[in-house]
């Protein structure tokens, strides 16, 4: 679906100074969470200056796997985190000793098998994680995850700082800054004001990497979190289309949705229909749809557990 069906959802949240719905509500959900982060040893620094990057160019999946074109071998249980932010999803799927308050240690359960079989060798288990995230702050912490469990002989692997999108090319992400929360709402809208910073990353079209991902991995299982701020409006509708919200595709996805940023009537019930159309049953006819879940595992927000 062309991305301009959907600018009038950008256009309604692009001024400097409009506040998202629901912020009230966000506000207290803050508070909890940080209590909560403050309880379970967290507080890492991982925060590099990103003051004077106006654009940011990172090595895309497909120049991964042209440099290693093994990188989906083997994979039959496929992890695929969209909004990665610190990249404590991934964290919970290898190391779920460490995040036992954690409501997503179910999902990996099901989808996975228990926290022994998990913690084996991917090359034993088949699992295999691959993460996206827009921030550039994130860039250099996953790198430092990606040596550490290449060690433990786990595959995990991010691709940031890119967009994902319904097309390539290069896209404006704003900070958001929330120090004290990680830059949870980083995002494709400016939830700020105009000193806000923002870069210009690339975007890469998610329905493309997963056609891509279905054709080189192992049959099996595949998982995916959604918690992109907003642009999942923008990819979803592409999945649609492509059959890609199909079990033989990805069985099982959990997401977030923030319609509560949209503020005109005309974003919102556009947002409600596409949310209507994901959730809903008849995408895949006669297939089986993806299994849709509504979950948002804020836990340990501020990751600081040792890695191993």
């Amino acid at each position: 679906m062309p991305r301009i069906f959907y600018l009038f959802l950008a256009a309604a949240a692009r001024s400097a100074h409009e506040v998202c719905d629901g912020c009230e509500d966000r506000q207290s959900l803050l508070q909890v969470q940080d209590k909560q982060s403050r309880r379970e040893g967290v507080g890492l620094d991982l925060r590099p200056s990103i003051k004077d990057k106006q654009s940011v160019h990172s090595k895309s999946w497909k120049e991964a796997w042209d440099e290693d074109p093994s990188m989906f071998e083997g994979c039959s249980k496929v992890f695929i985190d969209v909004g990665s932010n610190a990249g404590t999803h991934i964290r919970k799927l290898f190391e779920p000793e460490k995040y036992p308050n954690s409501t997503y240690l179910e999902i990996f359960d099901h989808a996975f098998g228990d926290s022994s079989f998990r913690g084996q060798a991917s090359a034993a288990s088949g699992i295999c994680a691959f993460g996206f995230d827009a921030n550039p702050r994130w860039e250099p912490r996953y790198r430092e995850i990606e040596a550490a469990y290449s060690k433990q002989g786990w595959r995990a692997r991010w691709f940031a700082p890119v967009l994902v999108s319904n097309e390539t090319g290069y896209g404006t992400f704003y900070l958001n800054p929330d120090e004290e929360h990680n830059d949870w709402g980083s995002s494709i809208f400016n939830l700020g004001d105009s000193t806000n910073a923002s870069v210009s990353v690339p975007e890469i079209e998610l329905a493309q990497f997963l056609k891509f991902l279905n054709s080189h991995a192992a049959a099996g299982y595949k998982l995916m979190k959604m918690d992109i701020e907003g642009a999942e409006f923008y990819v979803l509708p592409d999945l649609i289309k492509n059959k890609l919200l199909c079990e033989g595709s990805l069985n099982q996805m959990t997401i977030e949705w923030h319609d509560r940023f949209l503020t005109s009537n005309s974003s919102l019930q556009a947002a409600r229909n596409l949310i209507e159309q994901v959730e809903g049953p008849g995408k895949c006819s006669p297939s089986k749809d993806t299994e849709v879940l509504l979950l948002d595992d804020e836990s340990y927000l501020m990751d600081g557990i040792p890695l191993p």
